[in-house]
């Protein structure tokens, strides 16, 4: 049995335990509300200098990879359709006994649309490429270019971020006058 004088001298201290503890949960700052998402980018501007900053570092990745530079890795830059079509297009050359040799220069990029928003960032532009110093050649060193081949290429770029880096989800060949008419 407890001693009655104990549970006198108790008493006063869990009185005192309880009213602390009430005190301290009454001070604690009540949870804060999530902060709304912000956009990866303030300004369809800020998005296409970004944009464009990653299409030339794909193709210096690719410029370096065909140099011979196998720590270049072009395609972490790509994902979605555009990944898959570089990949098909390195089966396909690798299966005719081609390779792309020589640099590809970005020469205008043009932000043509782009949807900046907190979740997800959208953007269009035309890339104009200058292939004259690329060339396809044969396993056996033969240059096969098309003589048909213009010095400059258009491409429509598709591009997206989520949280992170741009990249690129689409390209597809675009009539190559556009480029001249910049």
């Amino acid at each position: 049995m407890i001693p009655s004088s104990t549970i006198r001298t108790a008493s006063p201290c869990l009185v005192l335990l309880a009213a602390t503890s009430l005190l301290l949960a009454a001070c604690t700052s009540a949870p804060q509300a999530a902060p709304s998402p912000t956009p990866l980018f303030s300004s369809k501007d800020d998005a296409f200098a970004a944009a464009e900053a990653t299409y030339r570092a794909y193709n210096d990745a690719g410029n370096d990879r065909r140099n011979g530079d196998l720590s270049a890795k072009p395609q972490r830059f790509l994902r979605g359709e555009a990944l898959e079509a570089e990949l098909a297009a390195e089966d396909y050359l690798r299966s005719k006994g081609l390779q792309l040799v020589g640099d590809v220069s970005v020469t205008d990029f043009i932000g043509l649309d782009a949807d900046v928003k907190p979740a997800r960032t959208l953007l269009t532009a035309l890339v104009c490429l200058d292939v004259s110093r690329a060339r396809l050649v044969s396993v056996e060193g033969t240059d096969v270019t098309s003589t048909e081949r213009p010095p400059v290429l258009a491409q429509t770029v598709q591009m997206s971020a989520d949280v992170g880096d741009l990249l690129i989800d689409h390209e597809e060949e675009a009539a190559a006058d556009q480029c001249s008419e910049q």
